[in-house]
């Protein structure tokens, strides 16, 4: 998909910024529209189905429905689409949060322009853009167990069924797919997961994991395919029982 190509929503209940954002995206090609709450959006969304939306860049804090609140309904209802959240006080357990719903990437408000846009390019590289996966892509990749990993269309599907994973959690899959029945550190993860940033002692990457069980897993509590390396990290197992 070329950048032109790029359908952008922003949610935000802020003007200026939805205008500032708008005019800087705008010059670089990218179609964009902006609606004030979560309701506006549900709209927008159902109207603009040709092309749809491909990423919405999202307010955490909005009246009425916050961008948490709106991801996690999101992701409830298996809509996979891409999120870029805006947060005017990038506190850790926001992000934290943020991973655990289904946000793919963060940024402190207000964003310098040209970073987002970055983001955005970087998302729309990595991402499968879910909502056009119904036009009749064709199926190809490589089989892990049970498991089907298309790279080029960047996503997994599970004995024909496609899974609705997240950019995150699909850059997830996609290393333990690569390193079958290794141990792998929460470093080692973190350092093969593209533009993923990260501090010492963060442990984010266990909120990735939980989230990527809940999608691969017959049962998460007893999960089969990752598993937990006490004191070392994970190992994924493609085929638990061979």
């Amino acid at each position: 998909m070329s950048e032109n190509q790029y359908h952008v929503l922003i949610v935000d209940d802020e003007p200026i910024q939805q205008k500032l954002i708008e005019h800087y995206l705008r010059e670089h090609n990218v179609q964009v529209g902006s609606v004030p709450d979560g309701r506006e959006m549900d709209r927008y969304l159902a109207e603009h189905q040709d092309p749809p939306v491909d990423l919405l860049i999202m307010d955490l804090n909005m009246p009425l429905e916050d961008g948490l609140s709106i991801t996690r309904r999101l992701r409830m209802a298996g809509n996979a689409i891409p999120i870029i959240m805006l947060s005017s006080f990038g506190d850790d357990v926001d992000r934290i949060v943020g991973l655990e719903v289904g946000v793919d990437d963060y940024l402190k408000k207000p964003p310098n322009p040209r970073e987002l846009l970055a983001r955005v390019r970087a998302v729309m590289r990595r991402h499968p853009v879910a909502q056009r996966v119904e036009r009749g892509y064709d199926i190809g990749g490589t089989k892990v167990g049970p498991f089907l990993l298309d790279r080029r269309q960047r996503r997994v599907s599970r004995d024909g069924k496609l899974l609705e994973l997240t950019d995150a959690e699909f850059n997830l899959f996609q290393v333990f797919a690569e390193h079958p029945e290794q141990e792998l550190s929460r470093d080692f993860l973190m350092e093969h997961l593209k533009g993923y940033e990260h501090t010492p002692f963060d442990r984010s990457i266990d909120v990735c994991v939980r989230r990527l069980r809940t999608k691969i897993e017959a049962d998460p509590a007893a999960p089969q395919h990752i598993r937990t390396v006490w004191g070392k990290g994970y190992m994924f197992v493609a085929e638990p029982g061979h």
